[in-house]
């Protein structure tokens, strides 16, 4: 009995030492997790939402496009989006479809689907995925890549992959 109350004494006291041995706790939010809530809230609250007045909240000055029809830096996102969405109602009533979101670092990649109405076949529209890929540091967005695909329409990739055809 003296030998069970001593190691339930010895378990007890080396919890407490386990526990501060550097380790993080299993609640600790990682910088991956934050950086995936910052670009899932700029997408809401400035793309979705259309609001250009929200963008240097997450967008540093020095914001790199990496698009050579477009320039860097804060300014030039905000006048850039303003011209795009001029014409152009904040799509909360349909906010954007994340097929995927996967955040690794400084990095959070973006998968999206959006129909678009195609121009060959008036009334009729086509699936396009676009992939758009954030860097950030110290809670900003930094620098962002992207892509578009259009969804083929062939019969192989319609048995494939029918998800992606709906």
């Amino acid at each position: 009995m003296k030998s069970l109350s001593y190691a339930l004494i010895f378990a007890l006291l080396s919890g407490p030492v386990a526990m501060a041995s550097g380790h993080p706790a299993h609640t600790a939010v990682s910088s991956a997790d934050r950086n995936r809530e910052i670009v899932l809230s700029f997408w809401r609250d400035v793309i979705d939402a259309r609001n250009i007045s929200k963008a240097a909240a997450y967008l540093d000055q020095t914001y790199i496009r990496n698009n050579p029809c477009e320039a860097d830096g804060l300014d030039s996102y905000k006048a850039w989006a303003e011209s795009r969405w001029k014409s152009k109602p904040a799509v909360a009533s349909s906010p954007t479809e994340f097929i995927t979101v996967l955040a690794d670092g400084d990095y959070v990649q973006l998968v999206t689907r959006k129909p678009r109405p195609d121009p060959h076949n008036p009334g009729a529209s086509y699936m396009t995925y676009w992939f758009d890929l954030f860097r950030l540091k110290d809670g900003k967005i930094i620098e962002h890549w992207d892509a578009i695909k259009k969804a083929e329409a062939s019969p192989e990739c319609r048995l494939a992959f029918p998800e992606a055809q709906d």
